[in-house]
């Protein structure tokens, strides 16, 4: 505002005149505003307008994972921000967030993590605890959606599905909670599965038969390695069940007792 009230014109400085804004990269339409406001610097009148001279930029930060309030971040060895690319299974964005691929629901992620957590005073499994809560007691269970044994390609679809609505299946449930565990940088794994039923005969969100063992019915969960061995998340049935809440332990009979089962044969 005060650069446009004074008619200051400012040019694009280079990245590496600046340092790292860590949560406003070169891509943000305000970056050279923000870049001026933020940077010692010395500089001179051009056509394109002001161009910098001299500048004290910021410093790097160290190689790794790094939180910008709620947005993850992925530092290179060189000390610079991933950006637009997929490295460990993560994407980061042309500002250098991790990403769902769905911009809108980026923030309305990130809103629901400026509510529950607080990266840094936490650690990485206060948050997770944290999120699994906020999805189990902020939704209704509904029966509105199933997906064929082994379906992917459906966790935005159904995050969106929970959160427009306030209710979902297990799918929605386990969706919500497996992007929101990504952003917070775990690398979870989203299930279509089966487990004890007696209903024998289902249709799939897109109107297609799906076949099942007998006593199975579909159901979706979240898997995440800790030391290399998968533990299991269900927030959709700890929505309905007894105020004991299992949340991911691997042993705990109530759970694995359940007949959680990813084949078809």
């Amino acid at each position: 505002i005060v650069n446009r009230i004074l008619g200051r014109s400012t040019a694009a400085p280079d990245e590496a005149d600046v340092g790292m804004i860590l949560d406003v990269g070169p891509a943000n339409p305000y970056y050279s505003d923000i870049a001026e406001a933020v940077i010692p610097h010395t500089y001179a009148f051009r056509d394109v307008g002001e161009v910098w001279t001299s500048s004290s930029p910021l410093p790097v930060h160290e190689p790794g994972l790094f939180f910008a309030g709620v947005r993850l971040h992925c530092i290179a060895e060189d000390g610079t921000p991933l950006r637009n690319t997929t490295v460990d299974g993560r994407t980061y964005n042309a500002n250098g967030e991790l990403t769902t691929g769905d911009p809108e629901l980026d923030r309305r992620l990130w809103a629901i993590l400026e509510e529950t957590v607080v990266p840094g005073p936490m650690s990485s499994i206060e948050m997770l605890r944290l999120v699994y809560d906020y999805v189990v007691d902020h939704f209704d269970p509904a029966e509105d959606t199933i997906y064929p044994i082994g379906a992917e390609g459906w966790a935005v679809r159904e995050a969106w599905r929970i959160l427009r609505n306030g209710e979902a299946s297990c799918y929605g449930y386990s969706a919500l909670f497996y992007e929101l565990a990504y952003m917070i940088g775990y690398q979870p794994r989203l299930i279509s599965g089966t487990i004890y039923g007696t209903q024998t005969q289902f249709e799939s969100e897109d109107g297609e038969y799906i076949e099942v063992h007998a006593g199975q019915m579909p159901h979706a969960w979240v898997e995440i390695d800790f030391d290399r061995i998968p533990y299991l998340f269900d927030p959709g049935s700890e929505s309905r069940t007894d105020p004991y809440r299992a949340y991911f332990q691997r042993y705990n009979p109530t759970r694995w007792q359940r007949g959680y089962r990813t084949d078809v044969f």
